[in-house]
């Protein structure tokens, strides 16, 4: 190897590195940041990936009922389960391993701009493009969103296969992007795409070797044909949700509507990407555009001039060609061509950020092939490459103001809110959030407009009668709770109920409530306790003590139905048992003061006892 051939081997793994730590830089105050958003349901709350033997459900239609996911996605489930039995269900490592993988994904990128575009200053530009956008934030900081960075990482790697594949036919390079194509699709199935990917580079990069057969141009996407085949027959067949029976429903009316929702959806994808400002979890779409509409419209002459410029620069700017197509070929899954149930998300823009990055990059320091620069067109690419400094530092701190926002769940609902009033989902969560929080009448005003805006929407109502329990309008709370169980009779309504019925003085009917909520989740412990509280309060002290009993069988730590189990002894003059429950209260929480006025009050009943016996 030639000095020159090793100071550039050097210098590109320290470019690569240069990707790697500014991904890690942007996100490192967020390894610390709590669970939010869906990471409470996926990860937090999910107690299955506590057990390491469901590694094995992983390839059973047992994976969709410990999983959390609503469609196959076994990698990641996997990379979930290593990380809870190895490290528990602490934020950190799983944040970590969000962060890991962007700045993989970065790395990789560049590479894979550099095997397009052949020059080191567009793909080291086009790489910290994509790693520090503020789009990417909601897919790296969402926990639960690890599949759309690390479906990339492995997209990107077999993409980096394939050209290598191209320079040297070996088989190697072969399998190598099959198997990371397959990988990527069982992450995330937006994966799919990865063909076009590949057929974009061969129909546009110009050193395709003379000496190819056509049958070893063919072999690849065949080969890729039949893994994609493979994937379907898993993923629609073996492995199809038994519970989404139903198809998605188009987003629109009409295929006519919905074309347009789509136009108006990726309008705002492009205006998210060159003015970084708006983002939120909740985007609100209205399903009534027709193709007249002004958004539309606009929209189709935009992406128009996208493709035309694609395709004029298809000899003399092939990488500017290859970023616009990769663009709008990571637009296909997320299109609706396949209804998937959902209109737009930050999250879903995570791949095909990669394919404007390289656009943007290219772009910015085009140079048409073969031209030499000259003093002037020197200082043109030296101004350039500043702008494009500034920008990525742009981006940088937008993300930096974003991350903030995934800090807790009250700033990100908040954020949805303000950024999608008319959404009851964005309402209800930030009142739930507020509730929380403590403030009980900012949720009230919050969540009685989620259910003005959607009237059958049960967790709203639900929300509202907590918010309005929690202000002490309880006939508000009674009027919500109702309407949530006369639209959904869910368990946890029926719970809130009952907690109502005890506090305004009707312990009876809360106890035909919970003994309802029994009937179906028997073992569950905050009903068993209501219940038992119920008991204690009606004076029924007997039953009271058997449901604490229940209680402590299934949570021996529970410190209410401890304390309590000791007041119904009490009650029933079985002093000694109700000593022992609140001596055993101690152990569990030091210094909680009940048990300690009981203990005292026992003991002096006690040594009166004693005295007047021995009289």
């Amino acid at each position: 190897m030639s000095s020159s051939e090793h100071d550039n081997k050097r210098t590109i793994l320290l470019l690569a590195l240069l990707v790697f730590f500014a991904a890690w830089l942007i996100y490192a105050d967020t390894l610390d940041n709590p669970f939010v958003y869906d990471d409470l349901v996926i990860i937090a709350e999910n107690n299955n990936l506590d057990d390491p033997s469901n590694f094995r459900n992983l390839f059973t239609r047992e994976y969709f009922s410990f999983s959390g996911e609503r469609t196959y996605r076994p990698v990641v489930t996997a990379v979930y389960l290593a990380i809870s039995s190895i490290a528990g269900k602490e934020s950190t490592p799983f944040r970590t391993a969000s962060v890991l993988a962007h700045a993989m994904a970065g790395v990789l990128l560049f590479f894979v701009a550099l095997a397009v575009t052949g020059r080191r200053d567009v793909a080291i530009f086009a790489a910290l493009i994509f790693v520090c956008h503020p789009l990417q934030s909601e897919a790296v900081d969402g926990s639960s969103f690890l599949e759309d960075p690390l479906s990339a990482v492995f997209f990107l790697g077999a993409f980096l296969a394939h050209t290598r594949l191209r320079r040297s036919g070996a088989l190697s390079s072969l399998a190598s992007a099959g198997v990371l194509y397959l990988l990527a699709m069982f992450t995330k199935e937006s994966a799919a795409v990865f063909p076009l990917w590949a057929l974009s580079y061969e129909l546009l990069k110009p050193d395709m070797p003379e000496n190819r057969s056509l049958k070893s141009k063919t072999v690849p996407f065949i080969t890729y044909f039949i893994i994609a085949l493979v994937f379907a027959s898993v993923r629609f067949g073996l492995m199809a949700n038994p519970a989404q029976a139903a198809a998605a429903a188009m987003p629109g009316h009409d295929v006519q509507s919905s074309v347009a929702v789509m136009a108006v959806a990726f309008l705002k994808y492009l205006q998210l990407f060159f003015m970084p400002f708006g983002y939120s979890i909740e985007h609100c779409i209205s399903s009534t555009h027709s193709l007249t509409d002004f958004l539309v419209v606009i929209s189709f002459i935009i992406h128009f001039l996208f493709l035309l410029t694609a395709f004029l620069f298809r000899r003399q700017g092939r990488s500017m060609s290859m970023g616009i197509l990769f663009y709008f070929i990571c637009l296909i899954p997320i299109s609706n061509i396949v209804p998937f149930g959902a209109v737009m998300a930050e999250r879903y823009m995570y791949l095909p950020v990669a394919g404007m990055s390289i656009f943007i990059a290219a772009m910015s320091l085009y140079r048409a092939p073969g031209q030499k620069l000259d003093a002037a067109a020197e200082k043109y690419e030296l101004l350039m490459k500043v702008f494009l400094v500034c920008l990525c530092l742009f981006f940088a701190s937008q993300t930096a103001k974003q991350n903030e926002k995934w800090n807790t769940g009250l700033s990100l609902w908040g954020e949805a809110a303000g950024v999608c009033p008319e959404s009851s989902r964005a309402r209800t969560n930030y009142g739930r959030r507020l509730v929380e929080a403590g403030m009980f009448r900012d949720a009230v005003g919050q969540l009685d407009a989620a259910v003005r805006l959607d009237p059958m929407h049960y967790e709203a109502w639900n929300a509202l009668g907590t918010a309005c329990f929690n202000v002490k309008d309880y006939s508000c709370a009674k009027r919500s709770y109702r309407r949530a169980l006369d639209i959904h009779p869910s368990n946890d309504v029926r719970y809130n109920i009952a907690i109502l019925q005890m506090r305004t003085g009707a312990p009876g009917k809360a106890v035909s409530m919970i003994e309802r909520i029994l009937d179906v989740q028997p073992d569950w412990p905050a009903a068993n306790y209501l219940l038992g509280n119920a008991f204690l309060k009606n004076n029924q002290f007997n039953k009271a003590v058997k449901q604490y009993e229940k209680v402590l069988r299934l949570d021996p730590a529970h410190i209410g139905a401890t304390v309590n189990m000791g007041a119904a002894y009490m009650r029933l003059g079985r002093n000694d048992e109700a000593l022992a429950s609140f001596r055993r209260a101690l152990e569990l929480e030091p210094g909680n003061s009940y048990a300690i006025s009981n203990i005292k009050l026992l003991e002096n009943r006690m040594k009166r006892t004693n005295r007047n016996n021995e009289r």
